[in-house]
């Protein structure tokens, strides 16, 4: 069984896109290391709501929304877009009939998420000091965004063992499942919606 050393040093391998990233992973891949690992996302949740607190989201940043709106929406992207993604790549090994692969992909996704952070780290700072303009800040946090998606189609190579035209298809598919849940949250209420 990998190490907690082991698991940080294979996620910052995979967000750098090496392979032997998910060997540390491949040690332990079953469903109860998976579960085990579910404690990344509780812990990195409040990020969320604090982040937002400084920066809302896009379409909210005019300041005519309450920030228990804007809590609401976050809190419900968080969970939404784990959900929905979560349950794509299990429809996807379901589909190729690997579905004990997807706790391998479940628990290196989670693991990686701490490199990921650390990562954009001075990004969220940039955010929170206001020191650049939120029109530049946006188009990083897009870039950032689509590299994230990146990072998750190498973790759905290595994990299902899948070719790379089919891993960026997943990621492909996951964004646009994300960006539906934004969509939805702010159609629900109301928002116009900016993208």
């Amino acid at each position: 069984m990998a190490s907690v050393k082991d698991k940080l040093k294979g996620g910052f391998d995979l967000i750098l896109l090496f392979g032997k990233g998910i060997k540390p992973f491949e040690e332990d891949p079953g469903k109860a290391a998976a579960l085990r690992s579910m404690w990344i996302p509780l812990v990195l949740y409040p990020l969320a709501p604090l982040m937002a607190w400084f920066y809302p989201p896009i379409g909210m940043q005019d300041g005519s929304y309450p920030y228990s709106q804007i809590f609401m929406n976050v809190t419900a992207f968080y969970v939404l877009s784990y959900v929905v993604s979560a349950g794509m790549v299990w429809l996807f090994g379901f589909w190729l009939k690997q579905e004990d692969r997807f706790w391998l992909w479940l628990q290196a996704g989670n693991w990686t998420a701490i490199p990921l952070l650390i990562v954009t780290l001075p990004l969220g700072a940039a955010m929170i000091f206001d020191w650049m303009p939120r029109e530049e800040l946006d188009r990083i946090s897009v870039i950032v965004t689509l590299y994230s998606f990146l990072v998750g189609a190498c973790i759905m190579f290595r994990s299902y063992k899948i070719n790379w035209e089919l891993a960026g298809s997943m990621a492909c598919m996951m964004l646009f499942a994300n960006q539906q849940v934004w969509n939805l949250l702010y159609t629900l209420q109301d928002i116009p919606l900016v993208w």
